[in-house]
């Protein structure tokens, strides 16, 4: 079943669904690490790496989600070896590679790509809740056999549990 069929407007994001940071920064291009895979939810957890473009390759019927979206994007694209990848694009202070991406898909080694930037997405706060973090999700439709891009926010009131607040189909 398809992740976002369990996040929900006013509840917590679901268990095992973390919100973590790379373990180490990257090196101004392509890596994959602290990647989090969920085989049981059919997801993986790709995290924000500063200085880095993470990514996992792309397998059907999995769910790739990333958070800590506050500039950058999220993008699933195809190589000219025919693999596809989902990946969190750092375009930060504490690294950009914006430029690294876009002499990726000028020079053909990306042959297909799809990506945007889900903090664009993120609505006021509902009154008494202070952002937490923005997700980004490419989700698989089994049914339709494609991808649905998702933005979900998370926010929070002074100790509590920060709950969805936004759930947004691209």
């Amino acid at each position: 079943m398809p992740l976002i069929n369990f996040i929900k407007i006013g509840e917590p994001m679901p268990p095992g669904v973390p919100n973590i940071t790379a373990p180490r920064r990257g090196n101004g291009g392509f890596d994959s690490v602290g990647i989090v895979r969920r085989d049981s939810d059919e997801f993986v957890f790709v995290p924000y790496q500063p200085n880095g473009i993470n990514r996992c390759e792309l397998h059907t019927n999995y769910n790739v989600i990333s958070s800590g979206f506050t500039g950058c994007l999220m993008a699933l694209w195809q190589e000219q070896d025919g693999r596809y990848y989902v990946g969190h694009v750092g375009t930060g202070a504490d690294g950009d590679c914006s430029s690294f991406w876009n002499n990726r898909k000028e020079n053909g080694s990306i042959t297909w790509y799809n990506e945007f930037k889900p903090s664009d997405y993120i609505r006021p706060m509902p009154s008494g809740y202070a952002f937490s973090t923005c997700y980004a999700l490419y989700s698989f439709d089994d049914t339709y056999r494609q991808f649905t891009a998702w933005v979900i926010v998370t926010a929070k009131r002074s100790n509590e549990p920060p709950i969805v607040v936004q759930r947004i189909m691209l």
